[in-house]
């Protein structure tokens, strides 16, 4: 299936797919991104006929996803191919905008830690599932971006043991939302599978 014949292309292009807000003129509408972001992201450079069909109904295809609300593994693959089209800013800003979860490794204090970004929980739960008593994390500050906003993580020593804690607090509070990997890719946080249920699988997709 085409990105012409996708479901999710057929369905109105609302909200611009870097920004997420209202689009408003017709050429908006048309391309999924407002003119502002256009020009910021580079999305106007000169590029073949062909790879900027591709790209436009990519960028479509996003900004339906961004304007239902319905971004998913398969809206980070087509930003990745956005990406080796050449639009990588708009892939990152895509991205980076709307995975609001994050593990990276960095060092803190001479310590290399896991640093875990996640929607602020009110109740502390998660927080709290993440580690377990004597093994606490460190909130810290991280600059994001060049505006140097100041960003607060989450700095956990890095074992095998606080990754497991990392990973079943994720499963419990952010269950099938996305989240980046210390390697930077994307992934969706679910139940890890059984060797049983990968073997099935493989089996099914060489039939």
């Amino acid at each position: 299936m085409g990105y012409e014949d996708a479901a999710a292309t057929k369905i109105m292009a609302t909200h611009c797919c870097a920004c997420g807000k209202p689009l408003v003129d017709a050429k908006s509408v048309e391309t999924g991104m407002g003119p502002v972001c256009r020009k910021k992201y580079g999305y106007d450079m000169d590029v073949p006929d062909a790879v900027r069909a591709l790209a436009n109904k990519m960028v479509y295809r996003l900004a339906c996803d961004v304007s239902q609300d319905t971004v998913t593994m398969e809206s980070m693959e087509v930003a990745d191919q956005l990406r080796d089209l050449g639009f990588s800013k708009i892939a990152d800003i895509f991205q980076g905008r709307l995975v609001k979860i994050a593990v990276t490794v960095d060092t803190f204090d001479g310590v290399e830690c896991y640093f875990v970004r996640a929607p602020y929980d009110e109740t502390g739960k998660f927080n709290y599932d993440c580690w377990a008593k004597g093994r606490q994390g460190v909130k810290v500050p991280a600059f994001k971006g060049a505006t140097k906003k100041k960003v607060f993580h989450w700095a956990i020593p890095k074992n095998d043991y606080s990754r497991k804690r990392i990973f079943n607090a994720l499963l419990k509070h952010h269950e099938g939302s996305l989240a980046f990997a210390p390697d930077g890719s994307v992934f969706q946080i679910a139940p890890l599978k059984t060797a049983a249920q990968k073997a099935q699988e493989a089996a099914e997709k060489a039939a």
